[in-house]
């Protein structure tokens, strides 16, 4: 009996090194789209109504570009590297894997399902996501604007503030002269 749990405990510790379990991590799916857009709305609205059956397949990443340079700019540099002509690039533009879908018709509908099944069916390190290293460029690089403006804003206040003490300090000087 005792050999029998020793046994049994043995297997037990080891069952879990044997199972994989199989968790999967969402799909990215990227809309790019105009403030205002009716088309984009309806998009969205249709995201919204899958919510239910497909929300944790999925992550939904928004850029209005209508109204912001900088995500305009990163539409572009998307749609570049998805193949789309840039004459071709409107709102709604959906990435999902490596589909795109050039604005938004309820006739896109079950398209887009299959193609968020597809993709969430795939191994993760078999999923294609070609915006993620795009988007994270330009997020370097704004960054970098960023330091570069903080460190420009440091250097002027210091400069400001040591002109206004020596300025101080010399007008102190030529009242205690006369």
């Amino acid at each position: 009996m005792k050999k029998f749990l020793v046994v049994l405990c043995l297997i037990i510790m080891f069952i879990p090194g044997f199972v994989k379990a199989e968790t999967k991590e969402p799909i990215d799916i990227y809309i790019f789209h105009g403030d205002g857009c009716p088309h984009c709305a309806e998009a969205f609205e249709f995201f919204e109504s899958i919510e239910d059956d497909y929300g944790k397949y999925f992550t939904l990443h928004q850029y209005e570009v209508w109204h912001s340079a900088s995500y305009h700019d990163l539409l572009v540099k998307v749609a570049e590297e998805m193949g789309t002509k840039s004459a071709d690039v409107g709102v709604p533009y959906i990435v999902i894997g490596e589909k795109v879908f050039l604005g938004y018709s309820k006739s896109y509908n079950e398209k887009i399902i299959s193609a968020i099944q597809l993709e969430y069916n795939k191994d993760v390190d078999k999923r294609i996501n070609k915006v993620k290293p795009i988007i994270a460029e330009q997020e370097n690089s704004l960054k970098t604007i960023f330091t570069g403006i903080t460190a420009g804003t440091v250097l002027l206040v210091v400069g400001l503030g040591t002109n206004f003490l020596v300025r101080k300090g010399h007008s102190k000087k030529k009242e205690e002269t006369n």
